[in-house]
């Protein structure tokens, strides 16, 4: 398979899933509060995503190492098929769950399967470029969809952006039928080595860092703006739209650095950049230092997972054939993880702690992954490489 189609196909298929994504943000709880259903149930709801992701995760990686790419990227496509279909014309709360978590399902496959796809065509020392211009996609649709799906409701109703998903969807479908080809796949052998691997804890916590920096803020930091700087929602959304897009453009920009510098000597600047970040948020004196502040945080998130998603894949490369499958569940479920426990571990941090207290205490956790990755990129001088050769 080329590497270009590769590149197209999971850039398509990440972006698609993280466009669908957003577009059900600001739609999902209308269309449930209509029938309904309580802010409890609206959250369950929500759950489902990552619930399910989580779930279908470590199979969508079995399959990978076992079939091939093309057979799981297919599967997914019928489950974000059956997903887009059910949110367009069935919106009563138990469907909404089933087409919720048929998301997460498709969301598992595309990470997984499109992950490991550019692995698998890219030599080790050129893989951060294409991984970082397909982290890129996906951040694209974040930034897009909760604004397209907001605008199609208020003029066309909660229909019409599940429709605008459906199309979406359908030219996600046309990439993976007509670019993804295997030719003679050999099946991994003992694909569970990757998640035993003496790295395999810190590239679990660098990704679930990454993953989660930004929503950590997510339910603090609107709080604080609105309370201290007087901020109304659509400012609050433009700070997290302007960081998004520093998170888009740092993708891109450090897929071309980690490929001529040590990998975990980015991911530690990146981690270091976060804490920055962080510190600047919680003593912010003016909305203007918090937007920068959140900004710098999402570079330093970027910075982190570009690396990290590339060095992953060394893991794989220790055993022939790679089990590129595992390897990306691995970084997927790691990834899920900080989205899940980041915005928890704020919410337990603001009961006890001031808003500045929960900031400087995510900045000094972050500091400490920065040592951590520095160290290991000296203790291991594979790890610390720029990919010319596998992690031992």
């Amino acid at each position: 398979m080329k590497r270009s189609a590769a590149l197209i196909v999971t850039s398509v298929a990440l972006a698609t899933d993280m466009l669908v994504y957003g577009i059900a943000i600001p739609v999902l709880p209308r269309i449930a509060s209509s029938s309904g259903a309580s802010a409890s149930a609206v959250g369950v709801l929500f759950a489902c995503y990552a619930i399910a992701m989580v779930i279908a995760t470590p199979v969508a990686g079995v399959l990978v190492d076992r079939l091939g790419h093309r057979v799981p990227m297919l599967a997914g496509l019928f489950a974000l098929a059956g997903s887009t279909v059910l949110f367009a014309v069935v919106q009563a709360l138990p469907a909404l769950m089933v087409a919720r978590a048929l998301q997460g399902v498709a969301a598992a496959v595309s990470w997984t399967a499109g992950l490991a796809l550019i692995a698998s065509v890219y030599p080790a020392a050129e893989r951060a470029k294409p991984l970082g211009l397909a982290l890129s996609a996906s951040g694209l649709g974040v930034l897009l969809g909760p604004a397209i799906g907001g605008f199609l409701a208020d003029h066309w109703g909660t229909r019409a952006p599940f429709m605008l998903a459906a199309a979406v969807a359908l030219l996600d479908g046309v990439a993976r039928v007509v670019l993804v080809r295997d030719g003679e796949h050999v099946p991994a052998e003992r694909p569970g080595r990757v998640w035993r691997h003496p790295t395999t804890g810190l590239m679990f916590g660098l990704t679930a860092l990454g993953a989660g920096l930004i929503a950590f803020l997510e339910p603090i930091l609107p709080l604080r703006a609105a309370a201290a700087f007087s901020a109304s929602t659509n400012t609050i959304g433009l700070l997290f739209a302007a960081a998004v897009l520093a998170g888009v453009i740092a993708a891109s920009l450090s897929g071309f650095v980690a490929d001529k510098v040590p990998r975990t000597a980015l991911a530690a600047v990146g981690a270091v950049v976060a804490a920055g970040g962080l510190v600047l948020v919680a003593m912010s004196a003016a909305l203007w230092m918090l937007g920068a502040g959140l900004v710098l945080v999402a570079i330093g998130s970027q910075l982190v997972l570009v690396p990290t998603i590339a060095l992953i894949s060394g893991i794989a490369d220790e055993q022939s054939p790679p089990a590129y499958g595992a390897a990306y569940a691995l970084y997927s479920i790691a990834y899920t993880t900080g989205l899940m426990i980041a915005p928890l571990l704020a919410a337990a941090g603001s009961a006890v702690l001031p808003f500045a207290g929960v900031g400087l205490a995510a900045a000094a956790l972050a500091a400490v992954l920065a040592v951590a990755t520095a160290l290991a990129g000296r203790r291991r001088p594979a790890l610390a490489g720029t990919g010319t050769e596998p992690i031992h």
